[in-house]
């Protein structure tokens, strides 16, 4: 499995702080991004 589980991104208080100060609201959106830069 190459995919990150959703609370292990939310367990991570850099990963969390990184989503409020680039307004992305929940993982799919953070899984979109990621998705958009690769």
């Amino acid at each position: 499995m190459d995919e990150v589980y959703d609370k292990c991104w939310l367990s991570n208080p850099n990963i969390r702080q990184w989503m409020v100060d680039n307004n992305i609201l929940s993982t799919r959106n953070l899984h979109r991004y990621y998705a958009d830069q690769i």
